[in-house]
């Protein structure tokens, strides 16, 4: 997920608890009620310095109204939400007007020039061009438009001035709320974010070229204010991207306590539970993976993520009829999921699915994008399948070929995957053979011509032959990818190359 993704997610998250409720008597509840209050604060920081920070105003206000249930919240807090989206509607409307008038300054300032170079260039064509005529004009401009720029300027300052006042009065509301809450529920200042720890996010940078700074700067945050859940989602995504799955799991389990609990839909409480699901299928812990994917599907039905962690977590300790539907859900909403495909074959293969069926599935997965045919080959799960004549050809390499025979140019030479897959990691060798040579000579030789992919039905060409000075006998050609590995002599039959000796693993 990029960073500007995770922006417009957080404006999204929209929650505030009761401030005054007495704490019931049971500790459970107790602890329960100090969570909502933590969240109730934190949210409302986060929703500020959103604004503040004039990050999509409108989507923070759209958000606000469609994804807090107001009527559960007490008078108290509907005020201060209130309070936020008036400063949402007057960002919102000031920020429009702010852009009117400076596009009309800029405008009067541009007929105000043009109407002095005009006057300039009428004085020099007239008879009196001496310094002191011209320079009069040049540093002189019509008073009245001079006037005018000063009046919308005036105006924008004052927009400005009232937004800013709004702000700095809510601001200082917060902070007074903070210090309240944290005498009356005891609870440590640590637990409280505050618009200062949400803007030091805002401006970090992400650079490609150096995730491990970005991801320092975000541990520091993190380590000063655990509660920004938030980071502790984008740190357990690198972890997981550096395969650190324990500190993955941690920072995922954070996360997802740290957001509220009220809110209908939280985009990044659900992805984190993915996560979570995903990483407790490798411990294995099957029964609860299929717990964190089911609460993430609870408030996100739709989530390809959680239907295809849920059907693997189920296929996986043999309950295939409640995997299937999930199965079939998820390649409804993304058909082209290869992995979830490929899965679903696996399935229907184990469950004695007709073979056409479960073939026609293959193939649709390969197209989709699925390369793990070496794995296919072996999976247990095909086992029903692999001393078949269709699955045999459908994982076999398969190719194209050509020659372009020139005078004057190089030949070229013409490959084609005309496999069911597509190729990754190839690496392409390529030898011949003249009537009058000892050995194999070399056109692409050891290191070879690599490409990271070629796809189903793409051409490769390459000039070839071009230092052969005797007649061609054969070509050698060798492949070799993640997929398996072909070699194939091809016969010069009146300048035609045939195969005559193909090797297949």
């Amino acid at each position: 997920m990029t960073k500007q993704t995770t922006f417009l997610i957080l404006c999204a998250i929209l929650l505030l608890a009761s401030f005054y409720n007495s704490l019931p008597s049971s500790p459970t509840q107790i602890q329960k009620s100090t969570d909502e209050i933590i969240g109730a604060y934190n949210h409302l920081t986060l929703c500020f310095a959103l604004v503040r920070n004039i990050l999509d105003v409108e989507s923070v206000r759209r958000d606000i109204l469609s994804n807090v249930n107001f009527a559960s919240l007490p008078i108290e807090v509907q005020e201060l939400y209130k309070s936020l989206l008036k400063i949402c509607d007057k960002a919102s409307s000031q920020r429009q007007k702010i852009t009117h008038l400076e596009s009309s300054v800029e405008e009067m300032k541009r007929q105000a020039d043009a109407e002095q170079t005009k006057q300039v260039i009428s004085v020099l064509l007239s008879k009196a061009v001496g310094p002191g005529v011209i320079l009069p004009l040049i540093f002189s401009g019509d008073p009245s438009e001079s006037q005018q720029i000063k009046a919308a300027r005036d105006e924008i300052q004052e927009l400005k001035a009232m937004i800013a006042q709004e702000v700095s009065d809510f601001e200082f509301q917060l902070s007074l709320k903070r210090s309240k809450l944290s005498q009356i529920s005891n609870i440590e200042q640590r637990r409280f974010i505050t618009t200062a720890d949400v803007e030091e996010y805002l401006e970090l940078k992400f650079d490609e070229n150096a995730p491990e700074e970005y991801n320092s700067s975000l541990t520091l945050l993190y380590q000063r204010s655990p509660m920004l859940y938030f980071v502790a989602y984008e740190l357990g995504r690198f972890a997981i991207s550096q395969r650190q799955l324990a500190n993955a799991q941690q920072y995922f389990v954070s996360s997802v306590e740290n957001t509220p609990a009220v809110l209908k839909y939280n985009p990044i409480r659900v992805d984190a539970r993915c996560f979570l699901g995903d990483i407790l299928v490798q411990q294995p812990d099957h029964l609860e993976a299929i717990e964190q994917y089911s609460k993430a599907l609870e408030e996100d039905g739709g989530s390809v993520h959680a239907l295809g962690g849920k059907a693997l977590a189920l296929h996986l300790i043999g309950r295939y009829a409640e995997a299937k539907p999930f199965y079939e859900n998820c390649l409804r909403i993304q058909p082209d999921n290869s992995t979830t495909r490929y899965n679903y074959v696996c399935l229907l293969a184990l469950v004695g699915t007709d073979h056409s069926v479960v073939f026609e599935e293959l193939k649709r997965a390969f197209n989709s994008g699925f390369t793990e045919i070496v794995h296919a080959k072996s999976d247990p799960d095909l086992m029903s399948l692999h001393e078949s004549d269709r699955f045999k050809e459908l994982v076999q390499m398969k190719i194209g070929y050509g020659v372009n025979w020139n005078a004057l140019t190089p030949d070229v030479f013409h490959i084609s995957n005309l496999s069911e897959f597509d190729w990754t990691n190839v690496v392409i060798k390529v030898n011949f053979l003249e009537n009058d040579s000892r050995g194999w000579k070399t056109i692409i030789g050891d290191s070879g011509v690599r490409k990271e992919r070629l796809s189903r039905s793409e051409s490769f060409s390459l000039n070839a032959f071009d230092s052969t000075q005797n007649f061609l006998i054969s070509v050698q050609l060798d492949i070799r990818a993640d997929q398996g590995s072909m070699n194939v002599v091809f016969q010069n039959n009146s300048g035609q190359l045939q195969p005559h000796q193909l090797e297949n693993k």
